[in-house]
């Protein structure tokens, strides 16, 4: 009978270390270590300052762009020079008739002229 007890210690011996040998080994596979811990957060910040700078130049850049009553303005002094620049051309282009109706004015009495003179 002590051969049975010892043989049954022996046998919960074996098999209770292979119970801890197995509970040991997947309590170290699912445990977080630190360094694993400062690796995912060095990861992490690495992410987040790349999309922090990202972020800092993008407002950057909105901070720059006109608002709305800025871009009225520049929309009200750019019809302005439009209707300026319009208003010069059709000057221009008085100018222009003008200097032909005196260059038609100057050929006909030219030929006025030419008709009065002898022809030799």
């Amino acid at each position: 009978m002590i051969e049975w007890i010892k043989l049954g210690l022996t046998l919960a011996n074996f098999f209770g270390g292979i119970a801890v040998f197995i509970y040991l080994r997947a309590d170290r596979n699912q445990r977080a270590t630190v360094k694993s811990i400062n690796d995912l957060a060095e990861s992490v910040n690495k992410r987040f300052g790349e999309k922090c700078e990202r972020l800092a130049r993008l407002e950057g850049e909105v901070k720059t762009l006109p608002t709305r009553d800025q871009l009225e303005r520049e929309r009200e002094v750019a019809r302005s020079e439009i209707i300026r620049i319009h208003e010069r051309i059709d000057e221009l282009n008085k100018s222009a008739q003008q200097t032909q109706l005196l260059l038609g004015q100057v050929l006909g009495e030219l030929k006025q002229l030419n008709k009065g003179l002898p022809h030799g």
